[in-house]
């Protein structure tokens, strides 16, 4: 009779791996220096930058799904959630950018149109591991596997994320006009004569300019001027992107309207004397 007292066995090593990880993508680890999960505003670019080197080295095209980021290495994968659709797309980060103020992050147009971006939008960037099929998927211009939309309520507390945050292009966009700039005059003058007016008028020398963007090189900047019908100029270590002169205020706003349109959330009414 063999004595069993005092016998080890062995654990296999397959069961001390645990089970097998997951296929689906997940985020970076909470201890990781790569972690990164931020709230703020996005911006898109379309067929006008279509073809321009980007800083992975690769051509811009409109229809993959890749995105610029300030700081995220050359590479690496995001997650872009709309805190306003709820939708969410997976994207790959291949430029630099947006270099304007108040935006985190700037998508390509397929990118922005998956999850209802048409202009300057509130968004959640999370960087993520994706499967090698979603990397694959992105590698040849294809949209990765679906994701689920964000729920309601975890849609609330990331909104909550920029609650005390300042959007000063929103703030810009939104006040009202400053004193020095008086609102167009009446179409249809008075039949009766009337003193002359004490105020100034709307048009002033020099007019009004809509400021577009600024890009840190100049390929980039006359790529989007041509597009606008404006010019770029260099400022300071940028090159900034202007359309005009408009004889008054209220053809400029309707300018700055067309470019906030076209993705161009930043653009702003400048006058020039």
């Amino acid at each position: 009779m063999l004595l069993l007292a005092g016998l080890v066995l062995a654990v296999p090593a397959s069961a001390q791996d645990g089970p097998p990880s997951s296929d689906g993508p997940q985020a970076t680890s909470d201890r990781s220096p790569d972690r990164y999960d931020e709230v703020g505003y996005a911006t898109w670019y379309g067929n006008e930058l279509a073809g321009n080197r980007t800083a992975s080295g690769a051509p811009f095209d409109p229809q993959a799904f890749t995105a610029a980021h300030r700081t995220l290495p050359i590479g690496s994968y995001v997650e872009v959630t709309s805190l306003e659709t709820g939708r969410t797309v997976l994207v790959q980060i291949n430029d630099r950018g947006p270099f304007t103020p108040g935006l985190l992050i700037d998508l390509s147009q397929a990118a922005a149109r998956a999850i209802g971006v048409v202009s300057r939008k509130a968004v959640r960037v999370r960087r993520v591991n994706p499967t090698a099929v979603d990397r694959n998927a992105l590698k040849n211009g294809q949209a990765a596997s679906p994701i689920l939309d964000t729920p309601p309520a975890l849609l609330a507390g990331l909104r909550a994320r920029l609650t005390g945050r300042a959007d000063p292009v929103a703030t810009v966009r939104t006040k009202p006009p400053t004193p020095d700039v008086p609102p167009p005059r009446p179409a249809v003058a008075p039949v009766r004569s009337a003193p002359a007016p004490t105020r100034p008028p709307a048009t002033v020398k020099g007019g009004y300019y809509v400021q577009v963007a600024a890009f840190s090189t100049r390929d980039r900047a006359e790529t989007v001027a041509r597009s606008l019908g404006g010019t770029a100029t260099p400022f300071a270590k940028l090159w900034r992107v202007r359309t005009g002169p408009f004889p008054d205020a209220k053809s400029a706003l309707r300018a700055r309207d067309a470019a906030a349109a076209r993705g161009y959330g930043d653009a702003r009414v400048v006058r020039e004397d």
